[in-house]
């Protein structure tokens, strides 16, 4: 979604009140009037009566008007003041109020992918040599004829997380949110691939089924009232749960999120700030409203692009590199392409994307940047490591 604030313009400065030029103004008129009656006396003009009313009356006029338009101007500069005061406020409260908003965010209890074993995702997220994979789609298993299924995938996520859920349990209710289209088979799959993992059924209160949708539902866990409830997303793209004519790179991922800071542990992993969705005419827009609104962006050392050709990629470093650092310092990251790494991405790689820029801000300890197309438009999710300084070995 795209965010509805907007960049508010900076105060001018309201021009001061010249009182030097005002004073030389009257002070030549006074000047101008007394050359110009010196003139008349030496013309002998001075001693008609007449002469003189019309004079000083005509100079009374003008005294008058200068006072009149000296007035008007103080009045008008005084209104141009209340104004520009005014404004600050309003500007002021309006830039913490959307910061506020825009700075919220959910916490990654816990959180765990899988990628073909053929990809060293530590290298890659420290600039080692690695294999270049672009283009390709990368299998779990290149036997002909051997698949994994869903369920499969579903008990192997279950169980890597199967400790964080049962904490989790105690105290919380869980939604199930499965990337994939909506069908009647996946979801009873799921629950008994949770039965078999040992976990309390009656605490699965919902599910849904999405495809894309990534800034929707991380902004629905972040503006969550529930505060018992816990969002577990789910993305198994294997082309017997995925319907595409083209090929893709295999994943899958199980995400454990909550908007509830009351369940802080040490299971807690990483903080997502609240993302953002645009077309590509809206870009640079929404680029600079993250730098305006949601200052996280500043602690980041790494973008990593995803579903992206060279070109567009170049046009994110650029508008990046636009955003003005609100204290005059050079702001240094680094851009990485995974499609290099991952392949051909499919349509749901976002979820893949985000579960590895979570993986990279751990690995490093500092803030990451996801940007990823999914066809329908760009995401830009900024994401921080739940304690920064320490570092945590990631489950991938």
């Amino acid at each position: 979604m795209v965010w509805p604030v907007r960049i508010i313009l900076q105060k001018k400065t309201v021009p001061k009140l010249k009182l030097k030029w005002w004073a030389k103004c009257l002070s030549s008129l006074f000047l101008v009037f007394g050359v110009v009656f010196l003139i008349l006396k030496a013309f002998n003009l001075s001693g008609n009566k007449e002469f003189l009313t019309l004079f000083f009356s005509f100079l009374s006029v003008l005294f008058l008007l200068f006072i009149i338009c000296f007035f008007v101007r103080v009045y008008f500069y005084g209104i141009t003041l209340s104004n520009h005061e005014a404004y600050g406020i309003e500007s002021d409260t309006l830039i913490r109020k959307w910061t506020a908003w825009a700075s919220e965010n959910i916490y990654v209890i816990d959180y765990c992918f899988f990628t073909p074993h053929k990809l060293n995702l530590f290298d890659v997220v420290n600039e080692n040599p690695t294999a270049i994979y672009k283009d390709q789609a990368l299998k779990f298993t290149e036997k002909i004829g051997v698949e994994y299924t869903e369920e499969q995938f579903f008990r192997e996520l279950l169980s890597s997380v199967r400790m964080t859920i049962k904490t989790l349990a105690s105290k919380s209710e869980f939604e199930v949110i499965l990337v994939q289209e909506n069908n009647s088979m996946s979801y009873p799959v799921f629950k008994q691939s949770w039965a078999a993992t040992g976990l309390p059924e009656d605490k699965l209160t919902s599910y849904q089924f999405v495809r894309g949708e990534f800034s929707t539902i991380l902004n629905k866990c972040i503006d969550n009232q529930e505060k018992n409830k816990v969002f577990i997303v789910i993305s198994v793209n294997i082309p017997t749960v995925v319907n595409s004519r083209e090929p893709f790179s295999e994943f899958s991922s199980i995400i454990i999120i909550s908007n509830n800071s009351s369940f802080e542990s040490e299971s807690h992993r990483c903080i997502a700030f609240r993302p953002t969705f645009c077309g590509e005419d809206e870009m640079a827009e929404e680029i600079l409203k993250i730098g305006t609104y949601q200052p996280a962006i500043f602690e980041i050392t790494k973008v990593w692009c995803s579903g992206m050709d060279s070109e567009k990629i170049s046009m994110v470093t650029r508008e990046l590199k636009k955003i003005p650092h609100p204290s005059s310092k050079d702001w240094l990251f680094s851009i990485r392409d995974l499609n290099m790494t991952f392949g051909s991405l499919g349509h749901d790689h976002s979820w893949l994307s985000f579960a590895f820029s979570l993986y990279a801000s751990e690995v490093t300890s500092t803030g990451q940047l996801m940007v990823s197309n999914d066809d329908e438009g760009y995401i830009f999710n900024v994401i921080h490591p739940y304690k920064k300084g320490e570092l945590k070995e990631a489950k991938a």
